[in-house]
This record gives structure tokens, sequence and C-alpha cells, in this order.
């Protein structure tokens, strides 16, 4: 990790920090590569374009609000006056494709998990409430766009396609200037409480993994593929292994709360495809839940003891090949928490 790479150099140097930029180099472009272009989420191209499509729709609405607040002097000293004129056409443009993709995206995701259900990918409530409040959050949102579009008629509503489309078909129900003059205050306000629900619950529902995944790419070993941590002094040491969830390392703990539940690694998994009863996915999402009741009512409960039959019977299945470590987009390294497990036995 950057961490023990800068305490090494701090050691050899005598006191004297040194920046490891080696190191650096190499987490921004992991970040680059797999949090930003996520270019794992593209092995499966149906699951890699509807994630696209949510994830930069998402983006270019958050971006585009943070611009759109600035116009006006209430969270910062400054008054934004960017964009104007052509430019101002072109954020138009791109808020209704971000909106447009993320109503295209969330639809893909229902599919994808009421029809066509494949076994591999895990299915918990936050799944449907975070696709709920996002598909609400653009559809009261274009509904808001609608109405500004109704009671203002500016000359470049049609920049704003998805939103004009949507007051044209409503100027046809009987949608006037002077009832859209008052239901817009109703959308917008209903549209900010949505966002705000949804930023709240961030910490509670799968969404954590914006902030999880990212710190689990930059802190992660800097070792290769299927290699383990080397134990100095092996005769000297106490402890083999982890038999609890809290004798597992920092970085281990933060990998386990990144996971995402997709199934990816559980899909090429050799044992699994076998028929053994051994998952990477249900590993790790086994330690993560002992790690959060571990958060939530401290026992110190000794994880091998309790699942001492299950592990005898499933950590022994797997081969340690490293299939999964080449799908997880989170790279979070099972064979590694299995390998931790069977040392402690």
């Amino acid at each position: 990790m950057i961490t023990e790479s800068l305490g090494k150099e701090k050691t050899q140097s005598k006191g004297k920090l040194k920046i490891n930029w080696s190191d650096i180099w190499e987490s921004t472009k992991d970040l680059m590569v797999h949090a930003v272009a996520q270019v794992r989420i593209w092995k499966k191209a149906y699951g890699g374009f509807m994630h696209f499509l949510i994830f930069w729709g998402v983006t270019i609405q958050v971006i585009g609000t943070a611009i759109n607040i600035q116009q006006m002097a209430l969270f910062t000293p400054w008054v934004l006056t960017w964009p104007r004129n052509g430019f101002y056409l072109a954020y138009e443009l791109v808020m209704d494709l971000g909106g447009v993709f993320i109503i295209i995206g969330v639809f893909l995701a229902l599919i994808r998990r009421l029809i066509m259900k494949p076994s591999y990918l895990g299915s918990k409530w936050d799944d449907y409430y975070v696709l709920i409040m996002f598909l609400l959050i653009a559809v009261v949102g274009f509904f808001n766009e609608s109405m500004r579009l109704i009671s203002a008629a500016p000359e470049w509503s049609g920049w704003s396609f998805t939103g004009n489309l949507l007051a044209s078909f409503l100027k046809g129900l009987g949608v006037n200037r002077e009832l859209a003059f008052r239901l817009q205050p109703v959308f917008l306000l209903t549209h900010i409480g949505l966002a705000l629900l949804l930023t709240a619950s961030l910490p509670f529902t799968k969404l954590r993994h914006l902030i999880a995944v990212p710190l689990n790419i930059i802190l992660r070993p800097r070792r290769e593929m299927g290699t383990f941590e080397k134990i100095e002094d092996i005769e000297e040491t106490e402890l083999l292994g982890a038999t609890k969830i809290n004798e597992f390392g920092s970085q281990q703990l933060l990998s386990f709360e990144s996971c995402l539940d997709c199934g990816r690694c559980e899909d090429v998994c050799p044992a699994t495809i076998a028929g053994m009863n051994y998952s990477p996915r249900t590993l790790i999402q086994s330690l993560r839940s002992d790690f959060a009741e571990e958060l939530i009512r401290p026992n110190n409960k000794d994880f091998v003891e309790l699942n001492e039959q299950s592990l005898d019977e499933d950590l022994w299945a797997c081969t340690t090949c490293g299939a999964c470590l080449t799908r997880c987009p989170a790279l979070i390294n099972p064979p590694e928490q299995v390998v931790e497990l069977r040392r402690s036995q």
C-alpha cells in the first residue's frame, strides 16, 4: 500500500519522508482505469452498458446541478457566470441526455433483475431502492423542466429535447402557463427532497461503494496478482491467519465493504461451476456481514468457530486459481481471505 511504502522509505532515510512516486502513479492509473473508465464492468456487455448509462447519467446530473446552484449566491461567495449563450444550449442538451441515460439504465437494470435473473447476481432490498430513487428523481426532474418551459416559453426550449417533448404532451392535456407556474415549485421541491433523501441514505445502501471502491483500489497492496503477503519471522509469529473479524487488516475490512454482491467472481469460479459448496461472493459477503455486526454490537466472536463446519467444507474447495481476481470491478482479493482463514486452522 502507499502508506506501507511511505513508512519503509521513512525508515530507510533515517526520518526523512520520501514520496514513492511509482506507487502514486500506479494508484492513480488504477483509479482512472477501474473507478472512472470501469473497464472490468464491460466484460459483460449488457451489465457494462447498463452501468455506463446510470453512472454517467448521474455524474452529469450531479455536475450540472452543482453548476446550476452556483448561478446564485446561496452556498458560495461568488456567482458563476458560466455557461451562457451557445454554451448554455449545450448545457441544456447534455443535462437532458444525462436524465435520459438514467431512465434507460434503470429500466435495463430492472429487466436484468426481474426478467433475466442471472444466477450469480445478488439481490437485496437496497438494489431496488436505489433504482427506484434514481428513476423518481429523473422523472420528477423532467416534469419540473417541462413546467419551467411551459411557463417561461423560451426560444431555446428545443435544446431541452426531453423536457420540451413532455411539455408539449402536457400542454395537449390542458396544462397552461398559469398552472405550470404554480406546479413548477412543487416539482422542484419534490425533486430536491428526493435527491437529499438518496444522499442521506448513501451510507446505508449499496451506494456507499461510490466511496469504498475507489478507496480500495487506491489502498490495495501493490503485489502481483495471485501473490500473498509474506509472513516475517514466521517461527516467532503467535497469530497465523485470522479467526476473528477484527484480526483482518484495515485494508481487508475495506475490501469487504467494497463488495457490490454483483456475482462476477462467482460466475467464473471453477469450484462454483463444478457444483461445490463454495462461492467467493458468498465468502466476502459473509465476512462483510460479520464486520457490520461487530461494528453495531461488538462481541469479538470467533468467526472460524461460528462457521467451523462450513469453512471445513467450503474453504478447501477454493483452488486459489485467481479467476475471481480477473473479474472483480472493485479489485477485491477473495483468495487472500481464503488463505487467511486456512492459516488459522
